[in-house]
């Protein structure tokens, strides 16, 4: 006993000697390969392709709207380590679609019905004459510049945004509200969560959240993120950096 407390006392210094903090409250809460109660997911988009039209560890689909995007990873910087890169056609309107819609299935179900968490990394390199939106969408609105099922972060200079709005979509309806925070090509961390079903919070940059309610979409979701181009000549990219969800608390 006394030498086990001895190594735990010696791995803890080395620890703290390096930098890297010891998180104590989730000591006993990590989640096990037999924990059925936890739904999570973390993607940090490392170059891999799983098959023809799908890449990085879960196997994302990447669609067109109107043209040929190309998809390419991209070296990282610390501390954004990881970086999917979209990029549209020079062709107005066209655009690219990622998420794990395939056959148009929903694999995260209506989830107005159940409280999450969830965040995404990304960067929007040139903020003119484009149009984004991250965060999830109906798995039947893929290949869609605007969905009408979805909950994201909105930048679109087509509705003449200069700040990112946050938007929940129900059955082509929308509730927009402004983040507050003005466009900008650094990357930007978008969480979205829900504790109370059926209303949907969101914060930028660890900002004041905001509550949404309206609108909620009740769709089949996936995780996803939308970038076209609304120039004519020029093509449009979006980086993607991280991608986390969590749901627990699962009875099965």
């Amino acid at each position: 006993m006394r030498r086990s407390l001895l190594i735990g006392l010696i791995v803890t210094l080395v620890l703290s000697t390096l930098g890297w903090a010891v998180d104590y409250s989730r000591i006993g809460q990590t989640e096990s390969v037999d924990d059925s109660t936890v739904f999570s997911m973390r993607e940090d988009w490392m170059p891999s392709v799983v098959g023809t039209g799908t890449l990085a560890q879960y196997g994302w689909t990447v669609r067109s709207i109107g043209g040929s995007p190309t998809t390419t990873f991209i070296a990282g910087v610390y501390p954004n380590l990881g970086i999917a890169h979209l990029a549209t056609t020079t062709t107005d309107t066209q655009g690219a679609s990622i998420g794990m819609d395939t056959n148009s299935i929903g694999p995260l179900g209506n989830m107005a019905a159940y409280a999450f968490d969830s965040r995404w990394v990304f960067r929007i390199p040139t903020t003119t004459t484009v149009r984004v939106r991250v965060g999830f969408f109906a798995g039947t609105g893929a290949g869609a510049t605007e969905p009408a099922d979805g909950m994201w972060v909105r930048y679109d200079t087509t509705v003449s945004d200069t700040a990112f709005f946050f938007e929940t979509r129900g059955s082509s309806n929308s509730t927009p509200v402004t983040s507050g925070v003005n466009v900008n090509a650094n990357f930007n961390t978008i969480r979205i969560r829900s504790v109370t079903p059926g209303t949907i919070l969101f914060s930028l940059n660890g900002g004041a959240e905001t509550s949404i309610a309206a609108t909620v979409p009740t769709a089949n979701m996936t995780p996803g993120a939308i970038v076209t181009t609304a120039g004519v000549g020029v093509s449009r990219t979006l980086d993607l950096d991280f991608f986390g969800m969590r749901v627990a608390g699962l009875g099965r």
